[in-house]
């Protein structure tokens, strides 16, 4: 019989075998070698932390919980261990427990990715101010960016305002990915006597076969890297503007950012929020989610495009059908937004609408609902505000055409509160299907509100949770209605890529003249004042 200590010598050997295979996406492989280390040692905390891991992949959030508590009453001093029960407790959409267990981790070792993740949560939590969601910015680059900051060389680039631009983008979803759509056009249908553009892509694991419509369109770089490699690599691609389309999700390297390797840094589209650090120059926006006034909000100078962000691939898409109620069914509202963006006070909105129509429906579909306890989750919440479980319809992911077309199921579209959809917007407003929303004064707040203006139709923004439910309850859109609505959509800037393309150059040129005029300038001379004299 094998030594204790050989025993633990295979259990940790399965399991850096596992997250190697589960890293490179050999999902079923990696499972073999959990379940081989559960066999040797079915209660050792970083097992039972892998078997948590295996069932949050599963989609069993509620089994992940149970193994990553079981793995925190063993070992409490263990960050691993709280985070784990932090992405448990997330997807089965108990945000406050989530956003304690990241808390948790923090208070033993403080991590930027860890931080990030709190970060993220944060901007869901409807109690949270924008002075608070800033200040927290703030803490997260005083802790891990800000001496970079101020110790990083100066550039080099040569200060030409009108030659060629090289603009690199860094982020994690340069391929099939929702963000994508976002900033996709500005890449694709890039100027290439203008702009030559490099791709950083932070993440591995899928079909190489997805990154294709990017690498076609640029420089691409292997970008798994440590903040100081990327770094020294944006260096040597000589890099004149760098868009981050991260921020604060996975895939982020805003330490990379604090190392400043290019002259212009740019935050956008990937994540519609400011990231508040020091090293970032401009964030993306519109006159809408970031209207006048609302500055103080950002560390970032605002950098207003007609449209803060883009959409993909409008073409190849279902055709605008009726909606339900028009077809002889029930008046149905749907919501496509991730289920972890409905907030309690959203919740009770949509309790309202529903028992205000009490035949009417409701319509939920995100990937995220695969997982039993974020149905669960949500049903309850509804059933307790009066709505009954036979009246909600819920299903998962699927491709982007049935996607899309399972837009003609609703009638009317709910984003949620207090952080609303950006791309699920889009689609809806693609297929036709209003959207009511409720903006809040950030920018990851108002994002419909922007799309809902471009498209001609602001009234459908309320000021408060009472106008969010008058406005659902009274409409009663045609068929007529939704293909107007996207005849405008199409019309838009973020539904031309072209059109889209050539108004991000023109910014990318405006701070570029900029940042040559302030190259040109004399140093200041330092005179001695009498006094020192």
């Amino acid at each position: 019989m094998p030594t204790t200590g050989l025993v633990d010598l295979d259990v940790t050997a399965h399991l850096i075998d596992a997250a190697r295979l589960k890293h490179e996406g050999l999902m079923a492989e990696a499972e073999d070698h959990i379940r081989a280390a559960v066999q040797l040692d079915p209660g050792r905390p970083d097992v039972l932390v892998a078997l948590a891991d295996l069932a949050l992949a599963g989609k069993r959030s509620d089994d992940a919980a149970t193994y990553a508590r079981r793995a925190i009453a063993l070992s409490p001093k263990n960050p691993g261990n709280h985070q784990m029960l932090s992405a448990a407790l997330g997807a089965g959409m108990d945000l406050d427990g989530s956003i304690a267990e990241v808390r948790r981790a923090l208070d033993i070792v403080p991590s930027p990715g860890l931080h990030a993740a709190l970060i993220f949560m944060l901007d869901m939590h409807q109690t949270m101010t924008p002075e608070m969601l800033l200040e927290e910015r703030k803490r997260f680059d005083a802790w891990y960016c800000q001496r970079h900051t101020d110790a990083a060389a100066p550039h080099t680039n040569r200060p030409d305002p009108e030659r060629r631009l090289r603009v690199g983008y860094v982020g994690a979803d340069f391929r099939n990915h929702s963000a994508a759509s976002t900033f996709k056009p500005a890449i694709t249908h890039a100027d290439p006597e203008q702009i030559e553009t490099y791709l950083y892509s932070t993440f591995v694991g899928w079909d190489k076969a997805e990154q294709d419509q990017f690498k076609g369109a640029a420089n691409w770089r292997e970008a798994a890297l440590s903040p100081d490699d990327l770094a020294a690599l944006i260096r040597v691609d000589r890099i004149d503007i760098l868009v981050d389309c991260a921020g604060y999700t996975a895939g982020g390297m805003l330490e990379t950012f604090a190392r400043r390797p290019a002259p212009i840094q740019v935050t956008g589209w990937g994540y519609a929020t400011g990231v508040g650090l020091a090293c970032m120059d401009y964030v993306i926006g519109d006159d809408v989610v970031t209207p006048e006034g609302s500055e103080a909000f950002y560390t970032e100078q605002i950098l207003r495009l007609p449209s803060w962000i883009a959409y993909g691939d409008a073409e190849n898409v279902p055709p605008v059908t009726k909606g339900p109620s028009e077809q002889g069914g029930a008046l149905t509202f749907g919501c496509f937004s991730r289920p972890n963006l409905i907030s309690p006070a959203c919740l009770d909105a949509w309790g309202a609408i529903l028992r205000a129509l009490p035949e009417s429906r409701l319509f939920l579909k995100n990937g995220m609902y695969e997982d039993a306890g974020a149905v669960r989750a949500i049903i309850n919440a509804l059933v307790a505000r009066g709505v009954a479980d036979r009246r909600i319809d819920i299903t998962g992911a699927t491709s982007r055409w049935e996607h899309l077309w399972q837009h003609g199921k609703v009638d009317v579209a709910l984003d949620p509160f207090p952080q609303g959809g950006g791309v699920t917007a889009q689609d809806a407003l693609l297929m036709g299907v209003p959207v009511v929303t409720l903006p809040g004064p950030l920018m990851h707040q108002r994002k419909a509100l922007s799309l809902l203006t471009q498209c001609g139709i602001p009234q459908l923004a309320a000021s408060d949770a009472t106008g969010y439910v008058e406005r659902a309850v009274a409409l009663r859109p045609k068929f007529g209605e939704r293909v107007k609505t996207r005849a405008a959509f199409l019309e838009t800037s973020m539904g031309r890529p072209e059109v889209y393309a050539r108004a991000v150059e023109s910014a990318y040129r405006d701070v570029w003249r900029a940042w040559c005029a302030e190259q040109a300038k004399p140093a200041l001379s330092l005179v001695p004042s009498e006094a020192a004299a």
